[in-house]
């Protein structure tokens, strides 16, 4: 199975794979400068880079359109250049301690740019691989990336120790190293860069699935379980346990680790995507809950432990809806596969970041209100269970 995958995809997911190094080597730290540093509370915080989150979804709607016109390689190499520049001037403005404010408009310029950098990326993966082998070869992507995840915010954590602007110049240097690796890697002539036609009788075709559409909006409970990873985790742990930066990037590594060393063998090893996605989704819910079950004791080590579980339901759950997305998507579709395979990462982008602006904002405003954190916990990762009661309605819908 291996074998099968195009070459082009490992080369794409070591690009990947440093966006993502230099991404959390930074990002994830903005919501702990806003906390320790300006002093914002847990709701401003969360609502400063959900809102941010949010606009970008404007970045997932023109995706699939610049692609047709640009080709997927200039489009990445454009948009990830300006986004490397992006985080070259939010260091020097966190380097002078300039009013939080103003680092809003890059913030809004950086969730803008990815889902106009990301979704050529993952399209282009979607069009060179097979029903096969797809969801070995996103398991690969997500491998890499995570690799990435994982080594991004610990490294992260010893820069931003030192001063909090130094991971923001790194991210600067890795993402435009890895623009010169997609030029130098990827080919310009790509047969399903430009062959797909976008229209409305195209966007009318696409959003009569009725499966993949029910799917794919269910799968905002998904995503909004993703979000809490970052700003709503990092922001209860700097205020409940006073976590060290070192500590967090510990934490964000044994993340990334896991998924990069699991995520291919329970590909491999579960077959049933239908099981992987909803096995995946409760397990989120229990591990989200588990935070404020060993909050109550105040005992960090414990937190590891919720973390490994987490974990895990990301590992079954994200790959999977993914794949289960371009099934859905295809089933009695006249569509070509290209323009398929743009819209669905399109689609399924706008949804992410749909999903990674909403949580965020709730969870915010809930640590702010309430004092229990078992119950903060558990009101922030309900969404778990009510996307598990949906999945098992649709996945018995007929085809």
């Amino acid at each position: 199975m291996l074998k099968s995958i195009p070459y082009t995809v490992y080369f794409l997911t070591i690009s990947h794979m440093l966006i993502a190094f230099g991404y959390t080597m930074s990002y994830v730290f903005i919501p702990v400068y806003l906390f320790e540093v300006k002093h914002l509370s847990a709701g401003i915080v969360g609502s400063i880079t959900g809102l941010a989150t949010f606009f970008g979804l404007l970045g997932w709607l023109p995706a699939s359109f610049l692609t047709q016109k640009m080709g997927e390689k200039l489009l990445m190499i454009v948009s990830f250049t300006i986004r490397s520049l992006n985080f070259f001037f939010l260091g020097w403005i966190i380097y002078f301690d300039l009013p939080y404010l103003s680092l809003i408009p890059f913030l809004l310029l950086n969730t803008f740019l990815m889902g106009i950098s990301i979704s050529p990326l993952e399209s282009y993966i979607l069009n060179i691989t097979t029903k096969d082998n797809r969801n070995i070869a996103v398991s690969i992507h997500r491998t890499g990336m995570n690799i990435g995840w994982a080594f991004g915010p610990f490294v992260g954590g010893i820069l931003a120790h030192i001063n909090y602007a130094l991971p923001f110049f790194g991210t600067f240097a890795l993402t435009l190293f890895a623009v010169f690796l997609i030029q130098l890697t990827i080919s310009s002539n790509f047969r399903n860069s430009k062959s797909y036609k976008i229209s409305y009788k195209s966007f009318k075709t696409f959003f009569t699935q009725k499966k993949f559409l029910l799917f794919s909006l269910n799968s905002l409970n998904l995503f909004i379980l993703m979000s809490l990873l970052i700003t709503p985790l990092s922001v209860f742990l700097t205020s409940h346990f006073q976590i060290s930066k070192m500590d967090l990037g510990k934490l964000y590594l044994l993340n990334g680790l896991m998924v990069s060393f699991l995520q291919i063998p329970f590909s491999l090893w579960i077959k049933d995507l239908y099981f992987s996605v909803q096995a995946g989704l409760f397990l989120y819910f229990v591990g989200y809950f588990s935070v404020g079950f060993f909050s109550e004791f105040h005992h960090l080590e414990l937190i590891f432990l919720s973390m490994v579980i987490i974990t895990i339901g990301e590992i079954l759950s994200v790959s999977a809806v993914y794949t289960l997305a371009s099934f859905f998507a295809k089933e009695n579709s006249e569509l070509d596969d290209g323009t398929i395979n743009s819209y669905v990462s399109s689609f399924i982008g706008f949804i992410r970041s749909l999903g990674w602006s909403i949580g965020p904002i709730i969870a915010g405003w809930i640590q702010d209100f309430v004092q229990s954190p078992l119950m903060v916990w558990f009101l922030s990762s309900v969404f778990g269970i009510v996307g598990l009661i949906f999945y098992a309605i649709i996945f018995r819908l007929k085809d």
